[in-house]
C-alpha cells in the first residue's frame, strides 16, 4: 500500500477514489489476519497476566498524570460517613 501512495506521488494523481481503492485494499488484506491474531493472544499470554499488566500500567498513567492522587491518603470529596 505505501508503494500504492509513493506511486499517487510520483505521477501526481489526485483524484480521492484512488486513495479509497488502497484502502479497500488494506481492508481486504488486513482481514484475513485478523481473526487468527486475535485468536493466537489469548492462549500466549493467560489472562491474569494481561490484566495485572493493564492493572499496572492504567495506575502508573494516573500517578503520571495526577501525581497528587499518589500523596494523599483520600480522594477529596469522597464519601464521608457521619
Amino acid at each position: 500500500c505505501a508503494l500504492l501512495f509513493l506511486l499517487f506521488t510520483v505521477t501526481e494523481l489526485r483524484e480521492v477514489w484512488a486513495v479509497f481503492a488502497v484502502r479497500l485494499l488494506l481492508g481486504a488484506a488486513r482481514t484475513f489476519p485478523m481473526p487468527s491474531s486475535q485468536t493466537i493472544t489469548p492462549n500466549l499470554v493467560p489472562a491474569v497476566v494481561f490484566g495485572g499488566f493493564a492493572t499496572i500500567a492504567v495506575a502508573g498513567l494516573w500517578t503520571r498524570l495526577f501525581p497528587e492522587l499518589a500523596q494523599s491518603d483520600r480522594l477529596p470529596g469522597g464519601l464521608h460517613r457521619r
